[in-house]
């Protein structure tokens, strides 16, 4: 069996290397020098055609209406990052980031019954995975901290999951410094 090294070259995958790196520095260039000529009816801009340096991996969905759906993810560019669909998920925009920032850890959230969307997350950057936060929003744009799970410096919690029961309440779940499953359970008014 054959086994494929998607992660080579230090580390790197494959598609954030060459033209799909992530580009570290943007430039505005306006005085190219031209080697023959550029047809007249061409007028523009030329934009970067590479890949797309933001990622996403396990998304968490949340429902706006019956049409709009918003998926947000962990990623490795820093940021949980958020695709819309405004047709109940035939199509996607592409990843954009957020104001969240994100460690590369898990997320989860869901839309609660009163129409508010509930996100626990690490407000943390990489490599750590303290704090674990509950933040709450009505558009799923503008997130407000609600608390802190957990807070300890060189702790991890992380993994979370969140649902809402019938009687309203929101259990969450995550792994408590990779020793156990802690269970919080939240009332909201």
């Amino acid at each position: 069996m054959a086994v494929i090294d998607n992660v080579s070259a230090n580390g790197v995958p494959p598609h954030l290397r060459g033209n799909g790196a992530p580009v570290q520095e943007e430039l505005t260039l306006t005085d190219l020098k031209v080697t023959g000529t550029i047809p007249a009816h061409l007028d523009g801009r030329y934009l970067r055609n590479g890949a797309n340096p933001i990622t996403g991996i396990q998304p968490t969905m949340l429902r706006h209406s019956d049409q709009i759906l918003q998926a947000l993810t962990r990623s490795q560019n820093g940021t949980a990052n958020e695709t819309w669909s405004y047709n109940n998920g035939k199509t996607w925009t592409p990843l954009q980031q957020t104001s969240l920032i994100n460690n590369n850890s898990g997320i989860d959230a869901i839309t609660l019954k009163n129409g508010r969307h509930l996100l626990v997350y690490n407000n943390c950057k990489a490599p750590n995975r303290s704090p674990l936060n509950v933040a709450i929003s009505k558009d799923g744009k503008n997130w407000e901290p609600l608390l802190a799970l957990e807070n300890e410096v060189g702790a991890e919690f992380s993994y979370p999951y969140v649902i809402q029961t019938a009687d309203q309440k929101i259990h969450i779940t995550y792994t408590w410094k990779r020793k156990k499953i802690k269970h919080v359970v939240l009332s909201m008014r």
